[in-house]
């Protein structure tokens, strides 16, 4: 019998792991690393909800452009997984991890938003099995 009480993904989601970032091309690992909480995150869904609200708050600053909307709903649900990271910059400057840094790297490169989410997504990469 299957005992699903065994499987706790939120647990394990929550406790994190570490991304190597790839180059978007090549594929090649890069010294690039991201911490990051898995999509069964209780947190992960706090930091959704805490999205959600400020989009509501003030709808007056979403993008009017369709295109613009969803690369920045991707940006902003990449930097709700991610807690960290080193070895980030851009135009040749390191860039201090923030939830706002986050969406904006991820809006500026979508391909590193597409990265942390398909990471946060594979549940084998959270836990021990």
């Amino acid at each position: 019998m299957l005992d699903l009480a065994d499987i706790d993904l939120d647990a394990e989601a929550s406790r994190g792991a570490e991304m190597t970032i790839r180059h978007p091309k090549t594929a090649e690992a890069t010294d690039a690393k991201v911490r990051v909480i898995g999509q069964d995150s209780a947190q992960y869904r706090a930091n959704l909800r805490r999205i959600r609200d400020m989009v509501a708050a003030a709808p007056e600053k979403e993008p009017a452009d369709e295109d613009n909307q969803m690369l920045l709903a991707r940006a902003r649900n990449a930097a709700a997984a991610i807690t960290g990271w080193t070895n980030v910059g851009f135009g040749g400057a390191a860039i201090e991890f923030s939830f706002e840094a986050a969406v904006d790297l991820g809006t500026r490169r979508p391909w590193f938003a597409d990265q942390v989410l398909a990471f946060t997504a594979a549940r084998g990469n959270f836990g021990r099995g």
